[in-house]
Protein backbone atom coordinates (compact mmCIF):
# COMPACT_ATOMS: atom_id res chain seq x y z
CA UNK A 1 0.00 0.00 0.00
CA UNK A 2 0.92 3.25 -0.64
CA UNK A 3 3.42 5.04 2.35
CA UNK A 4 3.83 1.61 3.91
CA UNK A 5 7.48 0.80 4.80
CA UNK A 6 9.34 -1.52 4.90
CA UNK A 7 11.72 -1.72 7.56
CA UNK A 8 15.22 -3.15 8.11
CA UNK A 9 17.22 -3.13 11.36
CA UNK A 10 16.95 -3.26 14.53
CA UNK A 11 15.77 0.22 15.12
CA UNK A 12 14.03 0.52 11.54
CA UNK A 13 17.06 2.54 10.48
CA UNK A 14 16.57 1.37 6.37
CA UNK A 15 13.44 2.12 4.98
CA UNK A 16 12.01 1.22 1.79
CA UNK A 17 8.52 2.83 0.61
CA UNK A 18 6.74 4.39 -1.96
CA UNK A 19 4.65 7.60 -0.92
CA UNK A 20 1.89 7.60 -3.82
CA UNK A 21 4.37 9.52 -5.81
CA UNK A 22 7.51 8.80 -5.61
CA UNK A 23 9.92 5.98 -4.35
CA UNK A 24 12.41 6.37 -1.10
CA UNK A 25 15.27 4.04 -0.22
CA UNK A 26 16.65 6.11 3.03
CA UNK A 27 18.59 5.08 5.59
CA UNK A 28 17.09 6.77 9.07
CA UNK A 29 19.33 8.18 11.97
CA UNK A 30 21.75 6.08 11.63
CA UNK A 31 24.95 5.94 9.83
CA UNK A 32 26.04 6.21 5.80
CA UNK A 33 23.79 4.86 3.36
CA UNK A 34 25.68 2.50 0.26
CA UNK A 35 24.31 1.96 -2.56
CA UNK A 36 26.35 -0.50 -4.89
CA UNK A 37 27.68 -4.01 -5.69
CA UNK A 38 29.92 -6.54 -4.32
CA UNK A 39 31.06 -7.87 -7.36
CA UNK A 40 32.88 -6.68 -10.25
CA UNK A 41 29.56 -4.86 -12.04
CA UNK A 42 29.06 -1.48 -12.61
CA UNK A 43 26.18 0.56 -11.09
CA UNK A 44 23.77 1.91 -13.30
CA UNK A 45 21.67 4.95 -12.66
CA UNK A 46 18.33 4.88 -15.17
CA UNK A 47 15.97 6.65 -15.84
CA UNK A 48 12.77 5.90 -18.13
CA UNK A 49 13.84 2.63 -18.21
CA UNK A 50 17.51 3.63 -20.17
CA UNK A 51 20.75 3.85 -18.53
CA UNK A 52 22.36 7.37 -17.85
CA UNK A 53 25.18 7.30 -15.85
CA UNK A 54 27.22 4.32 -14.98
CA UNK A 55 30.21 4.18 -11.89
CA UNK A 56 32.63 1.43 -13.68
CA UNK A 57 34.20 -1.00 -11.32
CA UNK A 58 37.24 -1.78 -13.30
CA UNK A 59 38.16 0.91 -15.72
CA UNK A 60 40.66 4.30 -14.64
CA UNK A 61 37.14 5.54 -15.88
CA UNK A 62 34.67 5.85 -12.67
CA UNK A 63 31.84 8.03 -13.64
CA UNK A 64 30.90 7.89 -17.19
CA UNK A 65 27.57 8.41 -19.72
CA UNK A 66 26.00 5.69 -20.63
CA UNK A 67 25.71 7.37 -24.24
CA UNK A 68 28.07 9.59 -25.57
CA UNK A 69 28.11 12.92 -26.29
CA UNK A 70 24.31 12.95 -24.75
CA UNK A 71 24.17 14.26 -21.21
CA UNK A 72 24.76 17.14 -19.67
CA UNK A 73 25.95 18.10 -16.06
CA UNK A 74 23.78 20.98 -14.47
CA UNK A 75 20.96 23.02 -16.68
CA UNK A 76 21.29 26.87 -17.52
CA UNK A 77 19.56 27.53 -14.47
CA UNK A 78 20.21 24.86 -12.40
CA UNK A 79 24.28 24.93 -12.91
CA UNK A 80 26.98 23.18 -10.94
CA UNK A 81 28.48 25.58 -8.53
CA UNK A 82 32.31 24.58 -8.36
CA UNK A 83 33.88 21.55 -10.12
CA UNK A 84 37.52 20.48 -8.63
CA UNK A 85 39.86 18.69 -10.60
CA UNK A 86 43.54 18.13 -11.39
CA UNK A 87 43.57 18.77 -14.91
CA UNK A 88 40.98 20.35 -16.94
CA UNK A 89 40.58 17.87 -20.27
CA UNK A 90 38.61 19.42 -23.28
CA UNK A 91 37.97 17.84 -26.11
CA UNK A 92 34.99 18.26 -29.40
CA UNK A 93 36.54 15.02 -30.77
CA UNK A 94 33.77 13.68 -33.50
CA UNK A 95 31.97 16.74 -33.61
CA UNK A 96 32.79 20.65 -34.45
CA UNK A 97 33.03 23.78 -33.32
CA UNK A 98 30.93 26.77 -34.36
CA UNK A 99 34.16 29.31 -35.51
CA UNK A 100 36.06 27.29 -37.98
CA UNK A 101 34.29 23.86 -38.12
CA UNK A 102 37.20 21.54 -36.55
CA UNK A 103 37.34 19.94 -33.54
CA UNK A 104 40.33 20.21 -30.63
CA UNK A 105 41.57 18.27 -27.82
CA UNK A 106 43.36 20.73 -25.16
CA UNK A 107 44.16 19.88 -21.67
CA UNK A 108 44.47 23.35 -18.78
CA UNK A 109 46.62 23.23 -16.18
CA UNK A 110 47.80 24.84 -13.33
CA UNK A 111 51.61 26.06 -12.48
CA UNK A 112 52.67 27.77 -9.39
CA UNK A 113 51.36 31.17 -10.63
CA UNK A 114 50.16 30.79 -14.17
CA UNK A 115 47.94 28.44 -15.86
CA UNK A 116 48.84 26.40 -19.50
CA UNK A 117 46.85 25.23 -22.21
CA UNK A 118 48.23 22.19 -23.71
CA UNK A 119 46.88 21.27 -27.87
CA UNK A 120 47.02 17.41 -26.94
CA UNK A 121 46.91 16.84 -31.06
CA UNK A 122 49.95 18.96 -32.09
CA UNK A 123 51.45 19.15 -28.51
CA UNK A 124 51.80 22.84 -28.29
CA UNK A 125 51.82 24.73 -25.00
CA UNK A 126 50.38 28.43 -24.05
CA UNK A 127 51.09 29.87 -21.43
CA UNK A 128 47.80 32.46 -20.73
CA UNK A 129 48.44 35.76 -19.90
CA UNK A 130 46.67 37.03 -16.86
CA UNK A 131 46.16 40.49 -15.52
CA UNK A 132 45.72 40.60 -11.82
CA UNK A 133 42.80 42.45 -10.81
CA UNK A 134 41.44 43.69 -7.34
Amino acid sequence: ADSAQARFGSSNDLRLYHNGTHSYVTGHNTGNLYVGTTHANNLIFMTADAGRWSIQSSSGYAFLPEVDNSYDIGHPSYRVRNIYTGDLHLSNKDSSNDVDGTWGSFTIQEGAEDLFLINKRNGKKYKFNLTEVS
